[in-house]
């Protein structure tokens, strides 16, 4: 990219980078603009990804975004964007933590939701055996049915010039996941140099120590652009009822046949789901895992403003449609 411009940008362009007291954004010719955060930038509550279309007198005004990946969080307004507009969301996990029940279904309930195409990253498979891969794939099958599950090893260089290719096809991507799980290790063997500082691993669990600390879209060598993320702590549910639907589907398949529509499948007479866990068919653990993100997901949105829920069903409204569009 060309050298950084002071001055404010002309026409449209994407936000690479938010820190502090300024946004970089990136225009089609690749140039880069560092624009202080103004009353107007602030407002607009931009994230990393969005597009920005400049006015006649530089005013900024925030295009629709086409997809939206956010967690709920605990302070107002209870809801973060980490990345919008992208076509990919890599869900990460290191292959030395194997395929954790609560971490696969929540991820994918986010994957979901996000709008883009979900698919999971294994990391550090160099740390697995065949057989504990396979265990993996088998996991994740089970869990999130209908999501991909893509294997990388920074420290073996495998996988990654699938992933690569698989971005250039696409886009745009983004990858989120706990900290220390080595997602910068992948950008960095992407991209070919150090675009994001990696820190040691921890000898006693296989663990990185997280080291992004912002999130920034990297263009790649190969074609199209790749978001990195600080490690999450929490994922707060964000979703709607149709992306859990979408991970649980042996759970709403059998909740159709339910004696009553609001059937909470905990008591009611006629529950086709406590019926199919008594009779061994589907594990208690799968439907209490689906009943919390459920009860999360709703507490969450209870706490949001009335506007705030309004501009969220409009973004799910429109997610669906490009959904529909891309075919997933």
């Amino acid at each position: 990219m060309d050298q950084t411009d002071q001055s404010s940008p002309s026409h449209l362009t994407r936000v690479v980078r938010i820190d502090r007291g300024h946004v970089r954004f990136v225009d089609a010719n690749a140039n880069e603009f560092l624009v202080p955060v103004t009353s107007g930038i602030a407002q607009l509550e931009l994230a990393v990804g969005d597009l920005v279309r400049w006015t006649g007198d530089n005013s900024p005004e925030l295009l629709p975004r086409k997809t939206r990946l956010a967690r709920a969080t605990k302070k107002p307004p209870f809801t973060q964007v980490l990345a919008s507009n992208v076509d990919v969301v890599f869900l990460a996990f290191a292959s030395s933590t194997g395929a954790r029940a609560h971490v696969i279904e929540r991820l994918a309930a986010l994957g979901w939701a996000s709008g883009a195409e979900p698919r999971f990253l294994v990391t550090k498979t160099d740390l697995a055996s065949a057989s504990e891969l396979d265990e993996i794939q088998r996991s994740v099958e089970k869990l999130a049915p209908g999501i991909p599950v893509d294997y990388t090893s920074a420290e073996l260089s495998t996988g990654i010039q699938e992933v690569a290719q698989l971005i250039a096809e696409r886009g745009t991507a983004v990858v989120i996941g706990h900290s220390g799980i080595g997602k910068s290790s992948i950008l960095n063997a992407i991209v070919g140099s150090a675009a994001q500082s990696v820190g040691s691993t921890r000898a006693r669990d296989s663990k990185g120590r997280h080291t992004t600390t912002h999130r920034e879209l990297v263009e790649l060598p190969a074609g199209g652009w790749l978001i990195d993320t600080p490690g999450l702590r929490e994922l707060g549910m964000e979703v709607e009822r149709s992306d859990l639907d979408r991970v649980f589907g042996d759970v709403a398949g059998l909740a159709h046949d339910c004696r009553f529509a609001d059937c909470t499948h905990t008591h009611e007479p006629g529950c086709a789901v406590v019926a199919a866990v008594e009779l061994g068919v589907l594990e208690r653990e799968r439907v209490s895992s689906m009943q919390h993100l459920e009860r999360e997901a709703q507490h969450n949105e209870s706490k949001r403003q009335p506007q705030q829920r309004d501009k969220d069903r409009e973004w799910t409204r429109k997610s669906r449609e490009y959904r529909r569009a891309r075919g997933h």
